[in-house]
């Protein structure tokens, strides 16, 4: 499989109209009822569904080619980038203690969702860039210290 960066016309894409339009009106109609849903929900139900699809797709985009090992992450200058930690088994806890990259080119905060202990991260890409190496620090269990990852971890800039 090639990432869309990788191909020959990044990013000047082509497609078949015809093909697609089937599955935008599917999209559409759906996209409709879940809006319609959604103004049915109290605040409550609103939060946990927002965690739910927040985590959902996480987890489901981790699957995506070799997980996070080696992960590189294209960005631009202005990206908003998200970090969120999924637990695989309810008894466990974990949590992103620190993100450790170049101050100059992301500065990651935490947040926290609203009006829970839910935390993730979020950094805005201040300059362009080549190739930056950086490390998730994770509390995990009972443990004092906080574990770093092993695996590479880079951002690389969109024109590289």
């Amino acid at each position: 499989m090639s990432w869309l960066w990788n191909l020959q016309d990044w990013p000047n894409f082509r497609w078949d109209a015809q093909a697609l339009a089937p599955l935008e009106t599917r999209f559409l109609r759906g996209s409709g009822q879940l809006t319609g849903t959604w103004r049915h929900l109290d605040e409550t139900d609103q939060l946990e569904l927002r965690v739910d699809w927040l985590t959902g797709e996480a987890f489901e985009t981790s699957a995506i080619g070799q997980g996070t090992e080696d992960l590189k992450t294209v960005v631009a200058v202005g990206n908003r980038l998200v970090w969120i930690i999924y637990p695989l088994e309810c008894e466990a806890y974990v949590a992103i203690d620190d993100i450790a990259i170049d101050k100059e080119i992301c500065e990651p905060e935490k947040n926290a969702y609203t009006g829970t202990d839910i935390a993730y991260w979020v950094g805005i890409v201040k300059k362009d860039i080549t190739l930056t190496p950086y490390t998730i620090k994770f509390k995990v269990g009972n443990r004092l210290e906080p574990i770093a990852t092993t695996s590479s971890l880079y951002l690389i800039g969109k024109n590289t």
